[in-house]
């Protein structure tokens, strides 16, 4: 494996990981608010037995801003986020890597980046994980392993396809290089 290939996946995991410590500071924010509005009793309880409720103050709250973060700033004048433009990263467009990225393009490169993501939200609010050895916590467990597995393809992908990019790069039409460099 080429020490290039090894180096640039390393960029864009800590591109990731500055990028991912920035939505722990945003979900904190938002846990320190809904403290301060309920005086610290939070009813995680009844939230929980409305599942659908859960879900959507979970989506709306945090997904979407997450989802909407990365697109705005990957298709504006920086193309990247903080955690890219800081390790001097772009997402451009393929295989013109002069260009700019569209925001539809964009928007679909982080919906299909985070849907691992939100589908473990989806499996944490609806499935059964109160009944320990039943079918339905069994399908969550199963489903929550192959989800988490996710992050692993992605990488993966960075360091074995030949031109470094993700599912959700080709599907979006997209790349990411080293500000100066082009798409290959």
């Amino acid at each position: 494996m080429e020490k290039a290939r090894v180096i640039f996946l390393l960029k864009r995991a800590l591109a990731f990981s500055i990028d991912f410590l920035l939505i722990g500071l945003w979900i904190g924010f938002l846990l320190l608010i809904g403290l301060s509005l309920t005086g610290a009793r939070v009813g995680w309880e009844s939230l929980f037995e409305r599942p659908a409720l859960a879900h959507l103050i979970s989506f709306v709250s945090v997904t979407l801003p997450v989802i909407l973060y990365f697109s705005l700033f990957e298709s504006g004048k920086r193309k990247g986020s903080l955690g890219k433009w800081l390790l001097h990263l772009a997402v451009v467009k393929f295989p013109d890597s002069d260009r700019k990225i569209t925001f539809q393009a964009a928007l679909l490169r982080n919906f299909l980046k985070f849907t691992p993501w939100e589908l473990s939200h989806v499996l944490i609010h609806y499935g059964n994980l109160e009944t320990p050895n039943n079918a339905g916590s069994m399908f969550t467990l199963i489903g929550l392993s192959l989800l988490s597995l996710a992050p692993f393809f992605f990488l993966s992908e960075i360091l074995f396809q030949k031109n470094q990019r993700t599912l959700y790069d080709r599907l979006a039409g997209v790349c990411v290089v080293e500000k100066g460099t082009k798409c290959y």
